[in-house]
């Protein structure tokens, strides 16, 4: 079962929404399953600026580990919870009717209980450069960042990727996209035991 209520409220140029949801599950078997009252809940704030547009959002979700860790890693683990928190944003510029400049920034956090998992924090930043040449053809560059650091004991690492690439609108119906670049992972090892 799984109760949700939802507002939302906007005038054309800006919007806010809020949705909050409640899963509750109930199991046979304790040792496999426990019985569950899972929330989430997810705010979001667009508002449409003279060259651009600004998104914000927040969320919330508290999950059973053996749902997010199958639907994450494909693994099972013993049934656990699953806290996460995340914060996005996303703010597009219009150079003009061809150049187009978006900047994305994200935190979010997720903690485990219940499991062997190691709870982690995980900020990203990404910026994106699209041109549109006419209107089939729309090249790009992008590069992004991400910091996984574990909460507790773990081993910290950097995630940077450069991309360069096009969108090709071949007909109303059909769209190519391809695109090439590189990504470098560094890692910190802990050694504090």
């Amino acid at each position: 079962v799984t109760p949700r209520y939802k507002v939302t409220s906007g005038d054309g140029i800006k919007a806010m929404s809020a949705d909050f949801a409640l899963l509750i599950s109930h199991s046979s078997n304790q040792r496999v399953s426990l019985n569950r009252e899972d929330p989430s809940l997810s705010l979001a704030f667009q508002s449409e600026l003279p060259n651009g547009s600004l998104k914000l959002n927040a969320n919330y979700a508290q999950t059973s580990t053996r749902i997010s860790e199958l639907a994450d890693t494909g693994l099972i683990q013993a049934d656990g919870t699953t806290r996460s928190k995340s914060f996005n944003g996303n703010y597009s510029h219009l150079f003009s009717d061809k150049l187009e400049l978006s900047l994305n920034g994200g935190y979010s956090r997720v903690n485990y209980s219940g499991g062997p998992l190691t709870s982690y924090t995980l900020p990203s930043a990404s910026v994106a450069l699209n041109y549109s040449y006419n209107e089939f053809l729309e090249p790009f560059v992008q590069a992004s960042f991400s910091h996984y650091q574990p909460v507790s004991i773990g081993d910290a690492s950097d995630s940077t990727t450069i991309v360069t690439g096009a969108n090709w609108k071949v007909t109303d119906r059909f769209n190519l996209g391809f695109n090439i670049g590189v990504n470098q992972v560094s890692a910190k090892t802990d050694r504090s035991n």
